[in-house]
């Protein structure tokens, strides 16, 4: 090269890098918040089929989850819940731990709810997030609020939310910081609460919806096991008297000691005393409240869990629960259970097929 050509090819060179070095450092950054998930050595109740081969999870065709995407927003829950369209239904998805985080299978949950429910809003009401939580930059979670434009996060303030409701002058915050089960009772008292306000359904994180929810009645309760009843699924219209004395029940039995005290057994002694509804018995004498039978969104109750696990009765259990509106998987027992990508597990068939963006984007286990 002469020199002369040289005196103009290189600082031409030299810009073009510092150009493109500029505009890189505006990019949003790519990180990967919740990393390759390890088998937890330490279980072995349900042991999975041998982990497909390269071939057999190939992924379908959905958009790279690795693209760079910009923070997810964070709404005002007071505010947007305030102002929403009544005429659309409702379904609200609880975050108490104050982390700002969730795991796969929760987003699952809410992908799985969006997918069948297109004409429904999709909530997931963050309780006193941290700033910026890690939720906001999930790619999983992104590509769902991408594909999904039903869904929202929101954030509420614990100071506020509770404000012209019966637990309005109860000191939620002391009850709940000196419980036993914090994150619990504080999504127990946090859904009656939001259901009272605004009315609609309420679902734990820990389930999978296979089909739209438009067919439930307005008001309802559900059957968990045999005629037990649970608060893990309920829905009721803005203001319903049931919805009401629940409140007012959290507001003047609370328990932080006991684990059920404040749910399902709540729910128990609210149903007795407004409908002559005795525990574990059918009679129902409010003729506004349904109570669903257990194989709509409970086909197989806790005792049984493992059955969502067990890669040689995949097939099977998928089948059985083909006419649920939706199934839980009941973290509570089952966080520790593997779940492989591409495997004959329920919970993975199902997830496959009812939140794929939520389970592709996992790296080995789900």
């Amino acid at each position: 090269m002469s020199v002369p050509i040289a005196i103009f090819i290189i600082p031409a060179i030299l810009f073009i890098q510092i150009v493109y070095i500029f505009n890189s450092s505006l990019e949003p950054q790519c990180t990967y918040l919740i990393q390759p998930e390890e088998p937890n050595t330490e279980f072995s109740s349900v042991v999975p089929e041998d982990p497909p081969t390269t071939q057999q999870r190939q992924q379908p065709h959905l958009e790279n989850l690795s693209l760079c995407q910009s923070p997810a927003e964070i709404g005002a829950a007071l505010e947007i819940l305030g102002s929403r369209n009544e005429s659309r239904r409702a379904i609200f998805f609880i975050e108490s731990s104050n982390k700002g985080s969730i795991t796969a299978r929760q987003i699952c949950a809410l992908e799985s709810a969006a997918m069948h429910n297109p004409d429904a809003d999709i909530y997931l009401l963050l309780l006193d997030p941290p700033e910026n939580p890690d939720l906001t930059r999930d790619e999983k979670m992104l590509t769902v609020l991408r594909h999904h434009d039903n869904v929202r996060l929101l954030a509420a303030d614990s100071a506020t939310y509770y404000v012209g409701t019966p637990l309005q002058e109860w000191s939620v915050a002391n009850r709940i910081n000196t419980s036993s089960h914090p994150i619990e009772h504080a999504s127990d008292i946090m859904r009656v609460v939001t259901l009272l306000r605004y009315g609609g359904v309420y679902l734990d994180l820990d389930f999978v919806i296979l089909q739209s929810l438009a067919t439930l009645p307005p008001n309802w309760l559900s059957y968990e096991l045999n005629r037990d009843l649970c608060n893990g699924a309920l829905g009721f219209q803005k203001g319903h008297p049931m919805a009401q004395m629940m409140a007012h029940e959290l507001a003047e039995t609370f328990d932080g000691s006991s684990w059920a005290h404040n749910g399902p057994s709540m729910v128990a002694r609210v149903m007795s005393r407004m409908c002559g509804m005795p525990e574990s018995e059918s009679g129902n004498n409010c003729s506004d409240v349904t109570v669903l039978e257990r194989d709509k969104l409970f086909p197989i109750g806790y005792p049984g869990w493992e059955r969502y696990f067990d890669g040689a009765a995949g097939p099977e259990v998928v089948d059985s629960v083909k006419h649920s509106l939706g199934v839980h998987v009941f973290n509570y027992l089952s966080h520790g259970a593997n779940v492989t990508l591409g495997s004959n597990q329920a919970y993975s068939l199902l997830a496959q097929k009812h939140c794929p963006r939520a389970y592709w984007g996992c790296f080995k286990f789900f």
